[in-house]
C-alpha cells in the first residue's frame, strides 16, 4: 500500500524527498488546539515514508475525532434526550391508564368515572387506602358500589400498581420541569417565542439546534406533519398548514380559517430566533420585539388585512 493510501489526507506522500509538513495537518487548529495535538503527533522530528508517520498521524486522527464527539455532545443533545424520553412516558403512561382504569373500575366503577384523566386517577388514589369509605368519602360518590368486593391480597395488587402509575407521573412532571429549565439556558430566544416545551420539542424533531437553525421556515412549519406530507407529495393531497407548531397558542386559539397563515409566520419568527440562539448563544434578547410582531400579525390576519 502506498504511503498515499495509507495516511489520511495525503499528508505524507509517495516522494521520499518530501518531509513532513506538520503546518498542512494542523493549519486549521488554534493554537491551544495545536500544544493539544502535538503531545501525540510530533510531526517535526518524522520523517516521510516511515512507520512512526503512519502512528502518530492515527493517533492524531484518533484524537481529533475524540474532540469532535466530546463537542457533539452539547447542551442542546440533553434536551433532545430528555424530551424523547418524556414522549416515551407519555406512551407508557397512556397505555397504563386505559389498563389501571379498567382494572379499578372491576372494583369501584362510581369512583373511577370520577377520576377519568391519567393524572387526577394518579394522584387522588396515590396516597389513600383503598377502602371505600375512604375513597367516597375523598372524591364524593357512594360508598355503596356496584363493584365487585375485592379480597385484601387483589386489592393490595392495585394499591400496588397505582403507586407505580402515580411514580411515572412524577418522572414525567419532574422531567418536563427540567426540560423548560434547561431550554431557557440554552435557546431563551427560541423558548420565549416558540414556548418552551413546543421550542424543546422542535429541537428534538430536528435533531440539534444547530439543525433547527439551520432550516428554511417553510420545513420547521411542517415539522412533526411529515406523514401528512408524504401523502401531499405521493397522491397530490392537500399540503399540511402546520406540524407541531400547532401547539402554540396563537395558532391554536385562532380561527381555523387563519391557522396557516399564523403558522407560516410564526414558524418564519422560530427559524430567526434558532439562528440567533445558535450563532449567536443568545446574547441577544430579541424575542420581545418578535413577540409584539406576532401579536400585530395576528391581529392583523383576524382583521382581514395584509401586512
Amino acid at each position: 500500500m502506498s504511503a498515499d493510501k495509507a495516511c489520511p489526507l495525503g499528508i505524507i506522500t509517495a516522494n521520499s524527498k518530501k518531509k513532513l509538513d506538520p503546518a498542512s495537518a494542523l493549519k486549521l487548529l488554534t493554537s491551544k488546539e495545536r500544544a493539544h495535538y502535538e503531545r501525540v503527533a510530533n510531526f517535526d522530528e518524522v520523517e516521510p515514508n516511515h512507520t512512526k508517520a503512519n502512528e502518530q498521524l492515527n493517533a492524531f486522527f484518533e484524537e481529533l475525532a475524540r474532540a469532535q464527539i466530546k463537542q457533539s455532545a452539547s447542551e442542546d443533545t440533553l434536551i433532545v434526550q430528555a424530551v424523547k424520553y418524556a414522549q416515551e412516558l407519555d406512551t407508557v403512561i397512556n397505555r397504563l391508564f386505559e389498563q389501571l382504569f379498567e382494572w379499578f373500575s372491576v372494583y369501584y366503577p362510581e369512583a373511577a368515572l370520577k377520576i377519568e384523566s391519567t393524572k387526577k386517577f394518579g394522584r387522588a388514589l396515590e396516597k389513600v387506602s383503598l377502602e371505600r369509605n375512604v375513597i367516597a368519602k375523598k372524591l364524593g360518590v357512594r360508598k355503596d358500589s356496584m363493584g365487585a368486593n375485592l379480597k385484601g391480597e387483589d386489592l393490595a395488587i392495585i394499591e400496588r400498581r397505582i403507586r407505580e402509575y402515580s411514580a411515572l407521573i412524577s418522572a414525567q412532571e419532574d422531567t418536563k420541569k427540567y426540560v423548560e429549565a434547561k431550554i431557557r439556558q440554552v435557546a431563551p430566544n427560541l423558548s420565549a417565542i416558540a414556548t418552551p416545551l413546543l421550542g424543546a420539542k422542535l429541537i428534538e424533531s430536528a435533531g440539534s439546534l444547530r439543525s433547527l437553525a439551520r432550516m428554511p421556515s417553510s420545513t420547521i412549519q411542517v415539522i412533526g406533519a411529515e406523514k401528512a406530507l408524504f401523502m401531499h407529495l405521493k397522491s397530490k393531497t392537500k399540503p399540511p398548514k402546520h406540524g407541531i407548531i400547532l401547539q402554540h397558542p396563537l395558532v391554536m386559539n385562532a380561527p381555523f380559517q387563519h391557522r396557516g397563515k399564523l403558522a407560516r409566520s410564526l414558524a418564519s419568527k422560530i427559524s430567526i430566533a434558532a439562528k440567533e440562539d445558535y450563532y449567536n448563544k443568545g446574547t441577544t434578547d430579541i424575542s420581545k420585539k418578535i413577540l409584539k410582531q406576532l401579536k400585530d400579525r395576528s391581529k392583523s390576519v383576524s382583521g382581514g388585512k395584509k401586512k
